[in-house]
């Protein structure tokens, strides 16, 4: 880590704080109860992998605000989660990622 104090302690019950912030549509929100927006969902499921625990989530709806319309920023953040699910999904040994 970047502080170089990465201790047990530091990051008990992370992973299960950050999953409380994913709502009913599949994003993530800033706290729990908070609506998703693209790029909570993104930082939200990046720290999940940092922390190794992607398994926590549901892959199936990683989505951010519904109806939000579309401008650069919303599909930076957007774009950036389909290189972290792929890895998601390779470490779960996913057969939708077997090119045969």
């Amino acid at each position: 880590m970047l502080t170089n104090v990465a201790v047990p302690q530091l990051f008990e019950h992370t992973g299960e704080w950050i999953t409380s912030c994913q709502t009913y549509e599949g994003g993530f929100g800033a706290v729990p109860g908070i609506e998703a927006h693209g790029g909570y969902t993104f930082c939200g499921f990046a720290a999940l992998m940092l922390l190794r625990k992607q398994r926590f989530c549901s892959l199936q709806r990683l989505l951010g605000r519904t109806n939000k319309l579309v401008d650069g920023c919303y599909s930076f953040w957007q774009g950036g989660l389909f290189p972290l699910v792929y890895t998601a999904l390779d470490l779960e040994g996913d057969d939708a990622l077997d090119p045969e």
